[in-house]
């Protein structure tokens, strides 16, 4: 089945029939649970799903990428039990493919959290800041971790701070 809808259908249409004929015909699904992937004309994948052992859709993923064919942001859907969305997560990327931002939001759109990355000019990620917003009531908690390398790239320090306060440094001897 997947390689008919693969030859005669653009690639647009492709990952949105291959949700449709699973659900409709799940005997086709695998046995446990499993993440499917539609890839553009350039071999980008720009639609996954994941579903559970019982062929329930979990989480889709939307890609979005620059004119040089890399990662430039994601959406991501997460489904409850009635098959709504419950949460949804977008992610921007650098020109290197590196996360910098990822904002997660409920269903009626409220901020549930941000994290932000930085990262050194090695490469290796620098710091990483998660502030979580409670939902229930306005307050907010701001998650910061900064990390140090060596001159070849070797993790050799580490520090957790939670609101400001250092709750965790790690230090290589």
């Amino acid at each position: 089945m997947r390689g008919i809808v693969h030859r005669f259908l653009p690639s647009f249409l492709r990952g949105i029939v291959l949700v449709v004929l699973w659900a409709v015909f799940p005997d086709v699904c695998p046995a446990q649970s499993y993440r499917t992937a539609v890839p553009d004309g350039d071999g980008n994948v720009f639609c996954e799903a994941e579903y559970d052992a019982s062929s329930r859709l979990l989480r889709t993923f939307h890609y979005i990428y620059d004119r040089e064919g890399r990662r430039a942001a994601a959406v991501v859907y997460s489904y409850g039990d009635s098959s709504f969305v419950e949460t949804r997560t977008l992610e921007q990327y650098d020109s290197h493919g590196r996360l910098l931002k990822r904002y997660q939001y409920t269903a009626d759109e409220m901020l549930i959290f941000k994290e932000t990355y930085s990262y050194n000019r090695c490469g290796d990620l620098r710091k990483r800041v998660q502030i979580s917003y409670e939902t229930a009531q306005p307050s907010r908690t701001v998650e910061t971790r900064r990390y140090g390398y060596d001159a070849s790239g070797v993790l050799i320090s580490a520090r957790y701070y939670l609101d400001g306060t250092l709750y965790y440094t790690y230090q290589t001897p």
